[in-house]
């Protein structure tokens, strides 16, 4: 066997794409560090992750889950999901807030996200055949936002990881030996509604696609994933109402997050102009106690209710341009006006929408693949329209891609046999 053939055996194997995606994404962690100001930022509040820092500092210090600090006194929060502030605590305690620890986590989310790919090829492979697994996971290899989500301090790698093993634990489950395949499953939804509270939206259709997968156990099978998955969120839930006396099952950012949706600021999506809306005089009348957060919350929930109900067409309008920019291109957002954010994607959604045609058309991939694409699309329309919430779903986009590439491909070669 001549070396051109070991190579291309090896590349189109399942280990050669994890070794590849896995230099790319080291790769990638190389050049952040050294051509960027990624590791002197570290942990600072302008970095990546966001608010995460300061609340696991805060947990490390003793004081609980706390985020603002009046009067020198940290207050309890639950502004922010708990999965990944816990997550840094824990690195920070063991590793100390230092370089160590911002590499360490990079290497975690190195290999999660090498692990993201060889998930997108298995599920390709089974839904579709072993060249779409393949062509799929490549794409997610090479796919600029997969490898650059896996350089920085963000949540993102973890719970696209979760969604997607869980949504391979269903899709092969035994029909007769499923309640482990169930039980595992469950207790990863919990998980993962801890570090992406939206999955909380997407529990129930995965329930009713496992039960339809399970046909005779068609409760049981679902009561027992959405248990195991409350079982993981309640302690959570339990702890916001003895802190703050108020059902809150993850956070308390609804209001917030709906507002930033539902305004009309000049960059649709963005939130920076408090002032504009006639909000800032209200936020600086909240008392600064405990129940702080929550008091501003129901200020920018009502200011979201309040502009939808003045003007519901404009409020559908304004949806319908955020749903479009989420397919497109969002020209208000920094990152989404980089062309390593557009370019691969426009480049990518013609062969997307193809695949989807044809693998509607042949109703080859099940349902739930749809619902995480309506879904989403909605969410975004409702709320905000940033490009990196397209990486949730990307994983999907990327699996009926390389059904649209390799069928174009097919035809191509078909006609020219046929020239010939």
């Amino acid at each position: 066997m001549s070396n051109r053939s070991k190579l291309f055996r090896f590349i189109v194997s399942s280990t050669g794409l994890v070794l590849i995606a896995l230099l790319l994404r080291l790769a990638g962690v190389a050049y952040v560090d050294f051509r960027t100001d990624a590791p002197r930022n570290l942990f600072h509040w302008t970095g990546s992750a966001g608010e995460y820092p300061e609340v696991a500092q805060q947990i490390v210090s003793g004081n609980g889950f706390c985020f603002r600090v009046f009067d020198g006194q940290p207050i309890p929060s639950a502004y922010l999901p708990p999965g990944y502030a816990y997550l840094l605590a824990g690195f920070f305690w063991l590793l100390g807030d230092g370089l160590t620890c911002f590499l360490s986590l990079q290497i975690l989310h190195v290999i999660l996200g090498t692990l993201i790919c060889w998930l997108v090829f298995r599920l390709g492979e089974l839904v579709f055949t072993r060249p779409v697994g393949l062509l799929a996971g490549y794409i997610c290899a090479f796919y600029p936002t997969s490898v650059f989500m896996s350089t920085q301090i963000h949540p993102a790698p973890i719970y696209i990881f979760l969604n997607l093993l869980i949504v391979l634990i269903i899709l092969t489950i035994s029909k007769e030996h499923w309640s482990g395949s169930v039980l595992f499953a469950g207790l990863l939804q919990g998980i993962l509604i801890l570090f992406r509270p939206q999955a909380l939206v997407y529990t129930p259709l995965l329930a009713l696609w496992l039960g339809g997968r399970l046909r005779a156990r068609v409760l049981l099978g679902p009561i027992v994933f959405i248990a195991l998955a409350a079982a993981v969120v309640v302690p959570w839930t339990v702890r916001n109402y003895m802190v703050f006396n108020r059902f809150i099952p993850v956070t308390d950012s609804f209001g917030f997050n709906l507002w930033r949706g539902q305004n009309d600021l000049p960059r649709p999506g963005e939130s920076n102009d408090l002032v504009s809306r006639g909000i800032h005089p209200n936020l600086a009348s909240i008392p600064r106690d405990k129940n702080y957060e929550l008091a501003r919350d129901d200020i920018y929930k009502q200011a979201a209710f309040d502009y939808i109900k003045a003007d519901p067409a404009r409020a559908l309008l304004n949806a319908a341009r955020k749903m479009a920019m989420f397919w497109t291109y969002n020209p208000y957002h920094k990152r989404g006006r980089s062309p390593l954010v557009w370019a691969p994607w426009l480049i990518l959604s013609p062969f997307f929408v193809i695949g989807l045609i044809h693998s509607l058309a042949k109703r080859r991939a099940p349902w739930m693949f749809y619902a995480y694409l309506i879904v989403h699309t909605l969410l975004c329309g409702v709320f905000l329209c940033l490009p990196r919430y397209r990486m949730f779903i990307e994983p999907i986009v990327f699996i009926f891609a390389a059904v649209g590439l390799l069928l174009l491909y097919q035809r191509l070669t078909l006609r020219g046999a046929r020239c010939e």
